[in-house]
């Protein structure tokens, strides 16, 4: 069982929270053992499935099950969710590294995706203290990359595979990404993650199913990345992972495995 993390934006963290999202894809643009790879696609070698340049340039060829070993995500890891946050403003200028998480009072969390906010210690308890009656003032804007493994809420464990084109997605598989309720949610939360970039669209359009929903969402995210090559109408080569959600930090959730 292997620990990694995943980003997300603070829409898709409600998709999380409100049991809607159990899927999420990633583009095919890395693999263990290799690294950085391009031009990934069906292999024209005989006896082999798939087949990308690696970071030499060099063609490789994979049969579909070796493929999946070296995948970047593996059925049964388990990935802490990153997400925007804050903390105390008196805070500000101390690196996530360095916040005092191991002391009597914690590093106070605010995340931002629905406004809720808890004193944490190092292990993802709450703290005990005289002021948590008191709302705290929190400070600047901290984003998802920068969120400590202790302060993560939610944990995913990986229960599924795949990979497939960008635009081969189901409107069963849409459906599972998070997207079909993004107007309800957007009346319901306060949308406090300004990173977000379905902050001001989701309340502008509205969708006549869940794939196009998910396209206006992949595009948000990912059409001027890497000069366009992974925008929806480029059809990239892409991980679909399904996954359970766990509503706990992932160091708890490996203690009680361990247990």
């Amino acid at each position: 069982m292997r620990v990694r993390d995943a980003l997300f934006t603070g829409s898709m963290v409600i998709g999380l929270l409100e049991d809607r999202k159990t899927q999420t894809r990633r583009v095919m643009n890395r693999l263990l053992r290799f690294g950085p790879i391009t031009e990934f696609g069906p292999s024209d070698t005989r006896g082999y499935d798939w087949q990308f340049r690696d970071k030499r340039l060099l063609w490789n060829d994979l049969r579909h099950d070796a493929l999946l070993e070296v995948l970047p995500y593996q059925v049964g890891d388990l990935l802490y969710v990153r997400e925007a946050w804050k903390t105390f403003a008196c805070l500000d200028k101390v690196k996530p590294s360095e916040l005092p998480v191991n002391d009597v009072s914690g590093a106070g969390v605010l995340y931002l995706a629905d406004g809720t906010w808890r004193s944490l210690s190092a292990n993802g308890e709450r703290c005990k203290c005289r002021v948590r009656e008191i709302t705290p003032i929190f400070g600047r804007y901290r984003p998802g990359m920068h969120m400590p493994r202790w302060a993560s809420r939610i944990t995913l464990k990986v229960t599924d595979v795949r990979v497939q084109r960008l635009q081969d997605i189901s409107e069963k598989d849409a459906k599972a990404e998070g997207v079909c309720a993004w107007v309800e949610s957007q009346a319901k939360y306060p949308w406090g993650d300004i990173s977000d970039p379905l902050r001001h669209l989701m309340v502008k359009n509205t969708f006549g199913n869940a794939k196009t929903a998910f396209e206006c969402l992949w595009d948000s995210l990912n059409g001027d990345r890497n000069a366009g090559i992974y925008a929806w109408d480029a059809n990239p080569w892409v991980i679909a992972v399904s996954f359970e959600v766990i509503k706990a930090n992932v160091d708890t959730v490996l203690s009680e495995v361990a247990a």
